[in-house]
């Protein structure tokens, strides 16, 4: 096995780099781990240009439970993960990593909507070791960072600290204010805030959505008007009759007071799959439990029909359509308005702290 390494932006071997550049190219696809867990790539997938290896950005982020924000406008990526906070430029040479400036060895540039940038920036701007194993086509990141098993999320979450106590009464450590308490399989009902639409949107744009709280102040210590922060995974435009597909991300909530928190989460139908515990609370139900890569496909009416997708590529075809849907009605694209409703489910435990606690 040849292994070529590179920590910290430098690479042990030279010589190595063309090598396994030619290799990757002759020898697709080029696969990603992170402290040995796979990365799935819904899309985009990490491909040669210019002789470099190149990776979609967010995914690796939110694999490590990072954040990544797209400015459509200047067209510049913002991503933290593990305390290091970084700026670029799509085209740019250059980028910021905590502030300080950084040359970026390779194209940074967009395919099918992924922000796409060369392997060995990664080493910098996640403080990683990256090696490449030239015999299975294989990049190996390894970080302090723990993978993460489903959506990703931000770290800002923290769990809530165990009581503390003396045997001396006069002295006793106050519990933890715990502001709310989301446990895995909770189902959040929120209302779209944007348009998303499979003919006009893209992929990594921002969405967010509402929480509904049917009128009560909070859901569970949500308060009202907090929003859950989410960006388009997926995106396929109607064409050949086939209807469009839109797949959505979710991976942060915006408190009403402007914290900003991370959560694990996906998409689940409002129906079969949710059911109303006796506390008012919406729970998965087992059949919700399965679902995973859950998208929407413009079929039977314009807001489509949510059903499981699994993509390998930035294409559906129509014959995993069809499969899909399997009662497929006229075509649409699929557009979804503000005001729709969403179905929310945590996919790990969620336990937001009270902004006073210390």
């Amino acid at each position: 096995m040849k292994i070529a390494t590179l920590q910290k932006g430098k690479f042990l071997g030279l010589a190595a780099i063309s090598a396994f550049a030619a290799i990757s190219q002759a020898q697709q696809p080029v696969t990603v781990s992170i402290n040995g867990t796979p990365v799935q790539f819904e899309g985009t997938q990490p491909h040669i240009m210019e002789g470099k290896i190149c990776v979609p950005l967010r995914p690796i982020y939110e694999h490590l439970g990072g954040t990544v924000d797209w400015n459509p406008v200047d067209k510049t990526v913002s991503a933290q993960q593990g305390g290091k906070q970084i700026e670029l430029h799509v085209m740019n040479v250059s980028a910021s990593i905590n502030g300080t400036e950084s040359t970026i060895d390779g194209p940074v540039h967009i395919e099918d909507g992924w922000t796409m940038v060369p392997v060995r920036f990664l080493s910098d701007a996640l403080g990683a070791t990256v090696d490449y194993d030239e015999t299975n086509n294989q990049v190996n990141i390894t970080t302090n960072a723990e993978p993460m098993k489903t959506n990703p999320s931000t770290t800002d979450i923290q769990p809530v600290p165990s009581t503390t106590t003396t045997t001396d009464t006069t002295t006793t450590v106050p519990e933890t204010t715990v502001m709310s308490m989301q446990p895995k399989g909770t189902v959040i009902q929120a209302r779209l805030d944007d348009e998303i639409s499979s003919e006009t949107s893209t992929v990594g744009e921002p969405f967010t959505a509402t929480i509904d709280t049917n009128g009560n102040p909070d859901y569970f210590g949500l308060p009202e008007g907090t929003k859950i922060k989410g960006h388009i995974a997926f995106v396929q435009p109607m064409r050949d009759g086939e209807p469009g597909v839109i797949g959505l991300s979710f991976d942060g909530l915006i408190l009403n007071d402007g914290r900003r928190m991370g959560i694990w989460a996906s998409p689940i139908g409002l129906d079969s799959d949710v059911s109303k515990g006796d506390d008012g609370r919406w729970m998965v139900t087992s059949s919700g439990e399965t679902k995973d890569n859950l998208k929407f496909i413009g079929s039977g009416s314009s807001s489509g029909i949510l059903v499981p997708l699994i993509t390998t590529s930035n294409t559906v075809s129509a014959d995993v359509i069809d499969q899909a849907v399997t009662n497929k009605a006229d075509a649409y694209d699929v557009v979804l308005s503000p005001g729709a409703a969403l179905g929310v489910r945590i996919d790990r435990d969620a336990t937001i702290l009270n902004p006073n606690t210390q």
